[in-house]
């Protein structure tokens, strides 16, 4: 087994432990290759020709299959490596899609505290707007009740009067007071005169006929 720390940041096998993995096992096939060339020869001086003719072949066999697997462990390698090299490329496309999201988060944190902050900006403006439109209308409707009350005391004025007179050229306080059965003090008093002068076109309201 093959420990973790032999893996790349994206889990994949290192390239480079590979090459290490198969160049020593390279290296020990050929150690024995060279070994088993020399025993051959070494041993073919010493036994007969037919025995040394043979153990040469299963030699030569046991070559042939060494070569083989090295050839295997080439194409091992150069697939693993392929592999690696694709796992890289795949790493750095998602680290750089990654960034581009941390990016995107960022200009989305930024916009989400620019709009808090024109929505409390526009809160204040509303609210103060509010206010204002509340204080005119408090006025408004006090002005309306304070008319409404002055017309009130006027018509409850009205009914406590025979009417209103235009003085004519001539009139005095006491022919008005006459004609009207009301004496010169109340319509003095009523009209608020202080003598007894009066002149053609003044408006006098008449008191009623009790006073």
């Amino acid at each position: 087994m093959w420990s973790a720390k032999h893996k790349d940041l994206s889990g994949s096998i290192s390239s480079d432990f590979i090459f290490r993995r198969f160049a020593v096992i390279r290296s020990v096939s050929t150690a024995l290759l060279a070994v088993t060339i020399v025993c051959t020869h070494a041993g073919s001086a010493q036994e007969s020709s037919s025995r040394a003719q043979t153990k040469s072949e299963r030699i030569q066999k046991q070559i042939t299959r060494l070569r083989a697997d090295l050839q295997t462990c080439d194409e091992n390698i150069r697939v693993l490596a392929e592999r690696v090299k694709r796992l890289r490329q795949k790493n750095n496309e998602l680290e750089s899609a990654l960034s581009e999201v941390r990016k995107s988060l960022q200009r989305l944190k930024k916009k989400i505290k620019t709009f808090r902050k024109e929505l409390s900006q526009e809160k204040k403006t509303r609210q103060k707007a509010m206010e204002k439109i509340t204080q005119s209308l408090s006025r408004e409707i006090s002005n309306t009740l304070e008319s409404v009350k002055g017309q009130s005391r006027t018509e409850q004025g009205d009914k406590k009067s025979q009417g209103s007179y235009t003085v004519k050229r001539g009139d005095t306080l006491s022919t008005i007071g006459k004609a009207f059965n009301v004496s010169p003090a109340a319509i003095k008093k009523r009209n608020d005169l202080e003598g007894n002068v009066i002149y053609p076109g003044q408006r006098l309201v008449i008191p009623p006929q009790s006073e």
